[in-house]
C-alpha cells in the first residue's frame, strides 16, 4: 500500500497541467472578474435579463391588478402608469447593460401585457347582472389596440434608449483610449 502511495504523492508534485488559478483565492472584485472572463459576462448577462424580465412582468401585474378600467380616463390613466414604469425601468436596467436589460424588459412586458389584454377584454365583454362588473365603456378591440401599442412603443423607446446608451458608451471608451487610458 505504501508504494502506492509514494507514487501518488509524485504524481501529484508534478502538476500535469501547470499552475492552476483555482488554488489562489481571488483578490479581484467581481466587476474585474466580468470584465476579464467572458464566462462571467455571460452569467452577467442571463442574470440582469432574468432581473428585467421578472422585474417588469411583476411590476406590471401589479399596477393592472390594483387599477379598474371600467372608463375610458382610467385606461388612459393605466395605459400612463404602464409606459411610465415600463421606461423608468428599463432605462435603469439598459444603463447597466443594453442588449440583456432590452430584452429581459421586452419579455417582461409581454407577460404584463398578455395579463392586460385578458383584463381588459374581461372588462369590455363584463357580465350582465353581476354587480361591479358590468361592462366598460369602451369595446373589446381596445383590448387588442392597447396592448400591442403599448408593448410596440415601449420597444420602440426602449430600443433609442439603449442605442444612446451604446453611442455614449463609445464615445467614452474612445477618448480613453486615445488618453492612453
Amino acid at each position: 500500500m505504501q508504494p502506492l502511495f509514494a507514487i501518488l504523492q509524485v504524481v501529484s508534485e508534478l502538476e500535469p497541467f501547470g499552475r492552476l488559478d483555482t488554488d489562489e483565492p481571488r483578490t479581484e472584485s467581481a466587476f474585474e472578474r466580468i470584465k476579464r472572463d467572458s464566462d462571467a459576462r455571460f452569467a452577467a448577462g442571463c442574470a440582469l435579463f432574468s432581473i428585467a424580465a421578472v422585474l417588469h412582468g411583476v411590476g406590471s401585474i401589479a399596477i393592472v391588478s390594483i387599477a379598474d378600467p371600467k372608463t375610458n380616463s382610467a385606461l388612459v390613466d393605466l395605459i400612463v402608469k404602464l409606459g411610465v414604469f415600463g421606461l423608468i425601468a428599463g432605462a435603469i436596467l439598459i444603463a447597466i447593460e443594453p442588449v440583456s436589460a432590452y430584452f429581459g424588459s421586452l419579455g417582461g412586458q409581454l407577460c404584463g401585457g398578455v395579463y392586460l389584454f385578458f383584463r381588459l377584454r374581461e372588462s369590455a365583454l363584463g357580465y350582465e347582472g353581476i354587480e361591479g362588473l358590468e361592462q366598460a365603456e369602451y369595446g373589446v378591440e381596445m383590448s387588442y389596440l392597447v396592448t400591442i401599442a403599448l408593448w410596440v412603443g415601449l420597444a420602440i423607446l426602449l430600443a433609442a434608449i439603449a442605442a444612446i446608451r451604446s453611442m455614449v458608451s463609445r464615445r467614452l471608451q474612445l477618448g480613453r483610449d486615445r488618453k492612453g487610458l
